[in-house]
């Protein structure tokens, strides 16, 4: 390839470590989020209970969905009316086996595949987005919450960070710990929250579709 166009600045170190393609031929163009607060203001149900969101794979390899229950099982015994809601998909047995084991089947929710409109809602709506993934490529649900005006949570690694930046809770995936007391401080002091969400605001503006396809169209015209 005469061009490589990569979607983070972390997936083109790994591009560069696993695949030996020099840095000059790689330019970084970042995605955006097709949602926004806008969208949000609909007819479409949410739960009543204050609510965390979880959206989309719980791949086990990865995604750090286990860890995630484990802190929500420390953040009810705090918060007793707090709920997690993971749009996604049904549990699958090994899942349902740690809720059951963890106490939680009156604390969780599933949705499969609400439209956007309804998504952007609950984001809005939600205490906080949470995002405990080991590795994205860049990682849009973040942004997404961003745009929709909830404060993020999410997880310190591959190329997550550059995303949030300063505008969410970082935590360490592996910490159980650290992830129960990010999520216990959204619900302790709402005034943080609420300077969560405007800094949010202000970094989605950073990224949006009409730069992509500038940025995009510019390594076109440098290959011809």
């Amino acid at each position: 390839a005469d061009a490589v166009i990569c979607v983070s600045e972390n997936t083109k170190k790994d591009l560069m470590e696993l695949s030996g393609v020099p840095e000059e031929k790689i330019t970084v163009v970042y995605e955006a989020s097709e949602l926004d607060i806008q969208m949000s203001y609909g007819e479409e149900s949410v739960p009543e209970r204050p609510y965390f969101l979880y959206v989309g794979s719980r791949n086990p390899n990865y995604k750090n969905f286990d860890r995630l229950l484990d802190a929500l099982s420390k953040v009810v015994s705090r918060f007793p009316e707090a709920m997690l809601l993971a749009v996604g998909g049904s549990f699958r047995d090994f899942e349902q086996k740690q809720i059951d084991e963890l106490g939680l089947q009156n604390h969780l929710q599933t949705l499969k595949q609400p439209d956007d409109r309804h998504l952007a809602k609950l984001y809005r709506c939600s205490v906080a987005f949470v995002y405990p993934s080991e590795y994205e490529g860049f990682g849009i649900p973040p942004l997404e919450a961003m745009a929709c005006g909830t404060a993020v949570i999410a997880s310190n690694r591959s190329s997550i960070p550059e995303v949030v930046g300063d505008a969410g809770i970082q935590f360490d995936p592996h910490s159980v710990e650290d992830l129960a007391e990010a999520m216990l401080s959204v619900l302790d002091r709402p005034a943080q929250r609420d300077r969560l969400v405007e800094r949010g605001f202000d970094r989605a503006q950073q990224f949006n579709w009409n730069q992509t396809a500038e940025r995009t169209l510019e390594v076109y015209q440098k290959v011809l």
